[in-house]
């Protein structure tokens, strides 16, 4: 801090992309519903919302991936209860 520029009271705001994954298929965290210790989200399939197991892989709180239970073209119901 040789030029002062930096002072008692400064603060800073970030964003660090970690890690990119492409061509993963994620749901919003907010779709997730646990029920009995396992995951599953609600998906619109023949005008109804259906409940679908899901294997989930990294998760940040905003988005999480899953591994395996649903097709790139479901429509998922986020922030649901099941």
């Amino acid at each position: 801090n040789a030029g002062h520029r930096l002072v008692p009271g400064m603060f800073a705001r970030i964003v660090l992309d970690l890690e990119t994954r492409a061509e993963v298929l994620s749901v919003p965290s907010s779709a997730l519903v646990e029920v009995k210790s396992k995951l599953f989200v609600l998906v619109v399939r023949n005008g109804l919302a259906t409940r679908i197991p899901v294997d989930v892989g990294a998760d940040d709180g905003i988005r999480a991936e899953i591994r395996s239970g649903l097709d790139a073209q479901d429509v998922v119901i986020s922030n649901a209860v099941a």
